[in-house]
């Protein structure tokens, strides 16, 4: 079937399956037990375009790539989703839809997150450049035991380089089968959670996992459910923090291989919060099983008490730096910044090696950052003679005619240390 002449079809039919949804139970959550079958393109990102794109080049990177993954065991399976490591290339674009076996097309959900009153305007989430991580639900009918294949669309919107030239790249995608209780799993729990940190602001976490007959362990990876950083940039500060790549787990309070199964948790990063910082274990068996144990609170830890983390905000929409440009949001600080011992910045960006310069209230803190044409997450340490009371101004800078630096949301954050109250500055 010609793609380009269904086009209607195809999206009068992402509208109404889009409208059908429920509200969805995603991603896994303390007892589920699960196999993650991971895609990872052999470490390449690969390009999305969208087939009603109209600016000259685009043409060339259809049709969108077909591909394959092995689903070895849908035996008992109750449900299944996909997590998908999605980049908003060309801004405005939107539509994004997966397509299993030749025959559904599901679409993607966006964050109604974003931009959440942090903007420099109101409007669509696609009009703000991300690296999202967006987890949806598809029927296990829709998968079969053994090779599966599944591609991915995307259309124009309404304004923007997407409204000519809609595009968007994936780096990988996880396919997530859920069990039922009667699922051969391993068991186990977190143990000793003292939750005080200790020398280098480390959280000892431990925990003993338990085999089904006849397999072994192979990974126990801790996972913190607490407000911080964005790592997904979802516009959600609050949850279990994790992030992928290519697949592959991290930006995770830490995973532990041999037996003790014992990780030293830096949690320097966790800001002073309300309610104590709760961990669970995903344990990981031989044959790729894996089961999240029950959440357990860390009473005496309630992120480092003089810690706090501010986001930026005022954050412009298609934020890529080139042609002499430059691009800015800001950063609202205490008014009584005295008892300032430190701070870092944590920007999200892509293509940051085409920046010239990156820096806060007009003094530069690097040239460039992160990859050329690749995502990177960077933290920059800043001098506390940079920063201001109130308001400050995080920019950067590009003279590139090509590319130039792209910043994704959620924009630039900033983790400060303060001194306790009376302690001397």
């Amino acid at each position: 079937m010609n793609l380009i002449m269904s086009l209607p079809r195809i999206l009068a039919l992402l509208v109404a399956l889009a409208s059908a949804l429920p509200l969805l139970r995603a991603e896994p959550r303390p007892g589920d037990i699960f196999r993650d079958y991971v895609w990872a393109n052999g470490g390449r990102w690969q390009r999305i375009t969208g087939p009603d794109a109209t600016m000259a080049g685009a043409k060339e990177h259809l049709p969108n790539a077909v591909n394959d993954i092995e689903l070895a065991d849908l035996a008992g399976a109750i449900r299944a989703e996909i997590q998908l490591e999605l980049l908003q290339s060309h801004y405005g674009t939107t539509g994004h839809a997966v397509r299993l076996n030749g025959k559904d097309w599901f679409p993607v959900p966006s964050s109604p997150r974003i931009p959440g009153g942090r903007g420099t305007k109101e409007g669509p989430a696609e009009m703000w450049l991300t690296m999202l991580y967006p987890t949806f639900e598809v029927p296990v009918a829709a998968l079969q035991p053994g090779r599966n294949r599944f591609e991915f669309i995307t259309r124009s919107g309404a304004a923007g380089l997407g409204s000519r030239w809609p595009q968007s790249i994936v780096y990988g995608v996880v396919f997530r089968i859920y069990y039922g209780p009667d699922k051969p799993a391993p068991t186990g729990g977190v143990v000793a959670p003292h939750g005080v940190p200790g020398r280098y602001g480390t959280i000892e976490l431990l925990a003993e996992p338990l085999p089904a007959a006849g397999r072994s362990i192979r990974r126990v990876d801790f996972l913190a459910h607490y407000r911080g950083y964005d790592w997904r940039g979802e516009g959600v500060a609050e949850k279990w923090h994790a992030q992928t790549f290519f697949g592959g787990l991290r930006r995770h309070a830490g995973s532990a291989f041999l037996h003790p199964w014992h990780v030293a948790w830096d949690a320097r990063d966790v800001p002073a919060q309300d309610a104590p910082v709760q961990v669970t274990a995903r344990i990981e068996d031989d044959t790729g099983l894996c089961r999240m144990t029950a959440a357990v609170t860390l009473e005496k830890f309630k992120g480092f008490p003089h810690t706090r983390i501010f986001a930026g905000h005022a954050i412009p929409q298609a934020w890529q730096t080139r042609a002499g440009r430059r691009n800015s949001c800001k950063i609202t600080l205490p008014d009584d910044l005295s008892g300032l011992q430190g701070a870092k910045l944590i920007l999200a960006s892509w293509n940051g090696y085409q920046a010239d310069e990156i820096g806060i209230n007009g003094t530069a803190l690097v040239g460039n950052i992160g990859f050329n044409h690749d995502l990177s997450y960077d933290e920059i340490d800043l001098p506390i003679s940079a920063l201001k009371p109130g308001e400050n101004e995080f920019y950067t800078a590009s003279k590139t005619e090509h590319h130039g630096i792209e910043v994704l949301w959620p924009g630039a954050v900033i983790i400060a240390r303060f001194a306790p109250p009376g302690a001397a500055h």
